[in-house]
């Protein structure tokens, strides 16, 4: 089936994103991505980027469908965020801080002592928060200078997360069976129970433009929606995807953007406002 239609830079200019699926045929056919972990957007130059566990590197995918190598300066990148005109990408190496302009990285910032880096978050006041799945962390970054602190420890497989404005908190969701959505104060590190759930091994958080909150969960292959306030849910809201990791959501164009680590696919698909 074709995941998803979607326009990019204004209304008028609208394209089908097609992905390669047993039902449609090959549609699209994605040639760069090697266990794609995380998907970030920039907006500057009307792009997505996904990030590659298997192989370190870094895809540009443009509007028209293209592929490029945008980095590859670690062996293997998980999540990714974008803030101003660096992407910060955490990895095996730690924090690698790339110029969006060029693609060359400008910065590595190292954790002494992560295990396994993975999610990766920035606050409204120049700090990026990342995760540490097998390490039970959530770290803090000022990006100013670098420095690192531990904000939260004593986790159980910390995955996907959230920066909540609203609260200065993160929203955590963990790979593990019955997954809670967790909130981690940015300030104390106090942990408090959000919502808890049934859902297993969940990976990726992302929001809406109505502060709707996605999670994405691998056992059940499929991606679900909380309302803002976490009451009722979870709702289905796309299915069959194949260890869809850290997902993302693009407001402006109403998509949900799905890395899909085991077949090496990315699926957008169209949500409604």
């Amino acid at each position: 089936m074709i995941r998803v239609f979607f326009g990019f830079k204004n209304t008028i200019l609208i394209w089908i994103f097609a992905i390669y699926s047993v039902s449609a045929g090959i549609l699209y056919a994605q040639t760069l991505l090697n266990n794609p972990e995380s998907v970030a957007y920039d907006a500057k130059r009307d792009r997505f980027l996904v990030s590659n566990k298997g192989d370190g590197k870094i895809i540009e995918i443009d509007y028209r469908k293209r592929e490029k190598v945008l980095n590859a300066s670690q062996p293997s990148v998980r999540g990714l965020q974008v803030w101003g005109d660096r992407l910060y990408a955490a990895g095996s190496l730690g924090v690698m801080v790339i110029d969006l302009e060029t693609g060359r990285s400008v910065r590595r910032i190292s954790i002494p002592g992560s295990i396994f880096l993975n999610d990766i978050t920035v606050d409204i006041n120049g700090f990026l928060y990342v995760s540490d799945t097998n390490g039970g962390k959530i770290y803090k970054i000022r990006i100013s200078d670098g420095h690192v602190s531990i904000l939260a420890q004593g986790l159980d497989k910390p995955n996907g997360l959230l920066y909540d404005a609203r609260q200065d908190r993160l929203l955590v969701c963990f790979m593990k069976a019955a997954s809670p959505i967790q909130a981690v104060d940015c300030q104390t590190g106090a942990v408090t129970l959000v919502k808890s759930t049934n859902l297993s091994n969940c990976d990726g958080l992302s929001r809406d433009a109505a502060g709707r909150i996605y999670v994405s969960s691998w056992t059940s292959g499929s991606v679900y929606r909380f309302d803002p306030d976490f009451i009722g849910g979870p709702v289905l809201i796309s299915s069959g995807h194949h260890g869809p990791a850290d997902i993302f959501v693009r407001p402006i164009a109403d998509v949900l953007v799905v890395p899909n680590f085991q077949s090496g696919t990315v699926d957008f698909i169209s949500i409604k406002p």
